[in-house]
């Protein structure tokens, strides 16, 4: 989940928890006024594991992956993109990834042996404002919040014992188990609170929560090991999707930029080529190209080395 071009980080002060409970408490109480509709299902395009949408969507990728409706106890196979609602869940078995697609333009990849609700999806047309609040239950998940410039926009992540974490134009890794909540920042900073105590976690810092506990004091995040580097230089749009069915890039048929790969990211260099990095790679990719000009596309393939700075000519 990471994007081609790198958005300017707005701080969101400590005091800033306040507002953006007090916008989701006007928009509970406006919602009945504006019937925020979940509209019938949009036409949808796949390419890789990406789904061009117009609402909130999940989608298999890989593996075992199940849904349920809020009223039932049943969980029913994710195969297609399908319609998310306020209620449902979606859990993924050991070898099971899911990719979701909100409203706002936000994106939450979902990692095996891992389940999510969607609590609350929010738009208020007057003010542009936006929510996507989440309840992660266990496992591990990659998000990338969208930024609208609304102050109170954003994605917000709730974990079992009552952390909870904001994000606005930034990219994270939740991860929960039976001792708490790691979060760690890979752009952007993410505001998170538990037991009145709040933490802001800068990029490339991650944060524990033990259950029952204030969040701890942000520590650097240790590297990830070889990167692979995909470089490509030319007219083209570029999509790189991994041997999970996870995507990074650019959709080929839209502006929309992919980011399903946990730390991943798109540079561009002086003379206009785009650089993938993927840490941890795994045993396979696929390159999806398609062109928008007249021209040679050039694509380069290294790793690059924990002691290195890039791939050697």
């Amino acid at each position: 989940m990471v994007g081609v071009s790198w958005s300017v980080v707005k701080r969101v002060p400590v005091w800033a928890w306040a507002g953006i409970g007090l916008a989701i408490a006007l928009a509970a109480v406006t919602v009945a006024a504006l019937r925020f509709a979940h509209p019938t299902v949009a036409p949808v395009q796949a390419v890789g594991g990406f789904w061009l949408v117009d609402q909130s969507t999940v989608v298999r990728l890989s593996g075992v992956v199940e849904l349920q409706r809020p009223g039932t106890d049943d969980w029913e196979p994710v195969r297609d993109a399908q319609p998310l609602t306020v209620g449902d869940r979606v859990r993924t078995g050991p070898d099971g990834y899911a990719a979701f697609t909100f409203f706002d333009g936000s994106s939450t990849t979902l990692q095996p042996a891992s389940e999510l609700a969607v609590q609350r999806f929010e738009r208020d047309p007057a003010s542009g404002a936006t929510a996507v609040i989440l309840q992660q239950l266990k496992g591990s998940s990659w998000t990338r919040a969208g930024d609208n410039g609304h102050p109170f926009s954003g994605v917000l992540v709730t974990t079992p014992g009552g952390a909870r974490f904001f994000a606005r134009g930034s990219q994270f890794e939740t991860i929960v188990d039976a001792e708490g909540t790691y979060v760690t920042s890979a752009e952007g900073i993410v505001y998170g609170r538990a037991q009145n105590t709040d933490v802001e976690i800068p990029p490339g810092f991650s944060s524990r929560t033990l259950l029952g506990q204030a969040p701890e004091a942000p520590i650097p995040d240790p590297p990830r090991g070889p990167t692979l580097q995909v470089r490509v230089q030319g007219p083209a749009r570029v999509l790189l999707t991994d041997a999970r069915g996870r995507s990074v890039g650019q959709h080929p048929d839209s502006e929309l930029p992919v980011y399903q790969i946990p730390f991943a990211r798109v540079t561009e260099t002086a003379d206009g080529a785009r650089v993938f990095s993927v840490p941890a790679p795994l045993e396979a990719y696929d390159l999806t190209l398609r062109g928008q000009a007249t021209g040679t596309v050039q694509v380069a393939v290294g790793v690059l080395r924990p002691a290195q700075t890039s791939v050697p000519a």
